[in-house]
């Protein structure tokens, strides 16, 4: 008999034999100690929800792991309303896809901020709400009221103006960033928010506190904030960067970096923690379109990196890719995620009070990707007439949860 005829039959019976195994074996009673070890080394939510769905037994150990892990840094997902069915529609950036998951929100307005996989509102009587998102197979949502958030004050000589604000609320709040998840650690909670058209800075802790406190009351002009090892750092225009020790008796602030005289055109800036621990700033460069004279358009991105009390430009992210936009920022190993694109920024439509002075118009369209390495565009693949019909809910970024699908 030839030996390649002998090794094929080798072959097949080890195959036969591995595949009789696989029918006997009980799955669902391995020990819980190598399902733990399983659960620890994935990254990918979507893996973790797979996981879950093998066996029930399967799906205890990922419900005990979800409270006490924290996955990895996520890529985040971009919510589009869908008006015709009143939900709203999960856009997955990386398989450039609608997901078949519909979220029902109860909310018709702006979402002021995204953190934490929590989306941050405000009503018109300006207490702010949080919101878990959920899918339609889930029976209830989640949410948080939280008191309200220092109304603007009434000018009798001109009452038009306060209902303006009124019927603006989800302007009220610029940006807002979330500690901790408040349901499965609500000691280490904390909403902090920019608000006001002066961009002033308060923050809460749900747990605790019956009211907001104001942080610094002599500053404004505050454009974004990020919490890195148990410091708030806040960002305003022209590079200046401020520390707190927000929970310190002061609250008062240490400037790190020195608001600096150089005008760089019309810039939004970002706030963003490297998965190597580094703070970087994002600066999005925009303008209004010329031919509509409404439409803003980004038209390009620099990175810069927290250095010895300075600001130094990088040319590449290597491995990460960003998500900005009216969430808090996100940065992730692309590597992760098969089809996320490293060294590119993901961004969405946001707020902006630097070329919008106010609530923006109806155009929503200011998304895509950037490449950073060849300083290239790429268009998301929804429909952007669709989105440019909205008028009070542009998109923004969440950090999927399990509640989502």
């Amino acid at each position: 008999i030839p030996i390649n005829l002998l090794k094929f039959h080798h072959s097949i019976v080890i195959l036969f034999r591995l595949q009789e195994r696989m029918k006997c074996s009980d799955w669902a009673g391995l020990p819980p100690h190598l399902l733990d070890l399983v659960v620890e080394k994935m990254e990918s939510l979507k893996d973790y929800l797979r996981f879950g769905a093998v066996c029930p037994p399967w799906h205890c150990v990922m419900k005990d792991k979800q409270s006490t892990r924290k996955l990895l840094a996520q890529v985040p997902m971009l919510i589009l309303p869908n008006k015709k069915e009143n939900t709203f529609n999960l856009y997955d950036p990386v398989s450039d896809k609608f997901l078949e998951s519909k979220l029902v929100i109860p909310f018709n307005k702006r979402f002021s901020g995204s953190s934490e996989g929590w989306l941050v509102t405000v009503k018109e009587d300006f207490t702010v709400t949080l919101y878990k998102p959920h899918s339609m197979v889930h029976e209830n949502s989640t949410k948080i009221h939280l008191p309200c958030l220092f109304p603007p004050e009434m000018d009798e000589e001109n009452p038009e103006s306060f209902r303006e604000f009124v019927q603006d609320c989800g302007y009220h709040v610029f940006k807002a960033t979330i500690t901790a998840d408040p349901l499965t650690n609500p000691d280490d909670c904390m909403v902090v928010v920019i608000f006001r058209y002066s961009l002033e800075l308060a923050f809460i802790r749900p747990a605790i506190d019956s009211k907001w406190t104001k942080v610094d009351l002599d500053q404004r002009g505050i454009f974004d904030i990020l919490f890195h090892n148990n410091k708030l750092y806040v960002l305003k225009l022209e590079d200046e960067l401020l520390s707190y020790d927000i929970l310190g008796p002061s609250k008062s602030h240490v400037t790190l970096i020195e608001h600096t005289d150089h005008r760089d055109g019309y810039v939004k800036p970002y706030l963003v923690t490297s998965s190597e621990g580094d703070i970087l700033q994002v600066k999005r460069y925009l303008k209004r379109d010329k031919k509509t004279a409404t439409i803003r358009v980004t038209t390009r991105f620099r990175v810069f990196k927290l250095a010895k009390l300075t600001w130094v430009e990088i040319t590449s992210l290597g491995d990460g890719a960003m998500f900005l936009g009216d969430n808090s920022s996100v940065y992730v190993r692309a590597s992760n995620f098969v089809g996320c694109k490293s060294n590119c920024i993901y961004f969405s439509h946001d707020f902006d009070v630097v070329v919008t002075r106010g609530p923006p118009d109806n155009s929503h369209c200011d998304s895509g990707v950037f490449n950073l390495g060849d300083k290239s565009f790429e268009n998301f693949k929804f429909s952007y007439e669709e989105l440019s019909s909205l008028t009070l809910q542009p998109p923004i970024w969440v950090v999927p949860t399990l509640s989502m699908y």
